[in-house]
Parts: C-alpha cells; sequence; structure tokens
C-alpha cells in the first residue's frame, strides 16, 4: 500500500524563481535571434576607442602586431606634420618572428618609413625584447619618465584599441592626459562587418577575451 502511493505521488512543481530563470533565458535568446547583427555591430564599436589625429603630439607610438596598416596611418600623421619623432620597440626573438622574410616587425617599420620620404624622421627605439601590448605600455612608462612633458599618439588597430588604452593608462598612470589613441584598419574587416569572416570573428573574439584578462587581478601588469 506504501509502494503504491510512493507511485502515485505527485512531483513537486518547479520553484517560481527557476521558472522566471527559464522566461527569460527563452526571451533573451529570442532578442538575440531578431537583434544579433545589432549586437554585433555594437561589439564591434565597443572594442573601437580610437579617435583620429587632428592635433600635434610630440611622437607616435606604433605598436607591433600587425606591419600591413599600422605604419601607414602613422605616416598618415607625419605627412600631416602631426608629429616630431616616431617610437618603436623592439620586438622578442619570437620563432614567427624570425622566420619573416624582411625581417622583423620593427625592422619592416623602419624600411616602411624609409620608403615613404619619412627616412628625416626622428626615431628612437623604447624598448627591447617586447611581445606584448604590457611590455609596450611599460616602455612608454619609462620613456615619458625621461620626457614627462611629451604627448604620444599610440597607434594600433581599431579592435585592439579598448584593451590598449586600458593597459597604457594603467602603466602610464601619471601621464594619462598626455595620450591619445588612433585607430588603424585591419585587413578585410572592421567594426561593421567583422563577423562575416572566419579571421574576422577570431581576432574580434579573441580580442574580448583578452579584454577579460585585463579585469583579474595582475592583469594589466
Amino acid at each position: 500500500m506504501q509502494a503504491s502511493n510512493s507511485l502515485t505521488k505527485k512531483k513537486p512543481l518547479p520553484k517560481p524563481w527557476l521558472r522566471i530563470i527559464s522566461i527569460l533565458l527563452i526571451f533573451a535568446f529570442l532578442l538575440m535571434c531578431i537583434f544579433y547583427e545589432s549586437l554585433l555591430l555594437g561589439y564591434g564599436n565597443f572594442l573601437n576607442v580610437g579617435r583620429p589625429l587632428n592635433h600635434s603630439v610630440d611622437a607616435v607610438l606604433v605598436l607591433g602586431g600587425d606591419i600591413t596598416t599600422r605604419p601607414f596611418v602613422a605616416i598618415q600623421v607625419f605627412k600631416a606634420k602631426f608629429a616630431g619623432r616616431l617610437l618603436y620597440c623592439g620586438v622578442a626573438d619570437l620563432k614567427d618572428q624570425g622566420r619573416m622574410a624582411q625581417g622583423t616587425e620593427d625592422n619592416i617599420l623602419l624600411k616602411i618609413f624609409d620608403h615613404s620620404g619619412l627616412a628625416d624622421i626622428p626615431r628612437i627605439n623604447i624598448g627591447d625584447n617586447v611581445n606584448s601590448t604590457i611590455d609596450e605600455a611599460k616602455a612608454l612608462a619609462a620613456y615619458l619618465q625621461d620626457h614627462p612633458q611629451e604627448k604620444v599618439a599610440v597607434i594600433t588597430n581599431n579592435y585592439h584599441t579598448r584593451r590598449a588604452r586600458r593597459i597604457f593608462l594603467h602603466q602610464c598612470r601619471d601621464y594619462k592626459e598626455q595620450l591619445f589613441f588612433v585607430s588603424a584598419p585591419a585587413d578585410f574587416y572592421d567594426p561593421l562587418n567583422w563577423w562575416t569572416s572566419t579571421e574576422g570573428r577570431l581576432y574580434y573574439c579573441f580580442e574580448g577575451v583578452k579584454l577579460l584578462t585585463t579585469l583579474l587581478p595582475g592583469g594589466m601588469d
């Protein structure tokens, strides 16, 4: 008799908060399906905090990582006579850098300037064995300690500007008002269409993960 009662016993109804969470998840999923393109567009614009440079600075720092577009944005700045000297970092001896036919990124950067009619622009190597944005920010912080009045434009890819700005403002916290961040385009994708190519999805999603790491303790040190 007891066994029969246990079999016919009704299962308890789900708790109200479980129903609410389920409804919210379904609602969120429907919103993503309807507005997915707007969300992706918003994410691309969120990562891009760089602005065109329309005033003079003392120096331009071209970050490593994309030798195909960043140097050419810097060249435009110099040809507009907005800057007086080029700052760059010597890259670490990485395997992929060693296999580059024309040398490491910093060497290629200087060659691009040579062939762009800017061979006379003063150039300063502010750090060697650099292999990360944090290393570059530390190198600039050390440079600014010796040149505390200088204004510097930092050039990097559009999707990299938000993370770069966080790291540089952290490392160069005493010189925040002297730093300006300029966006360089990336080949084949931008904040308006990054999700339409495999490479764009890879770089933008990976950048989001790396941006999250800056929120962790020591993530910018």
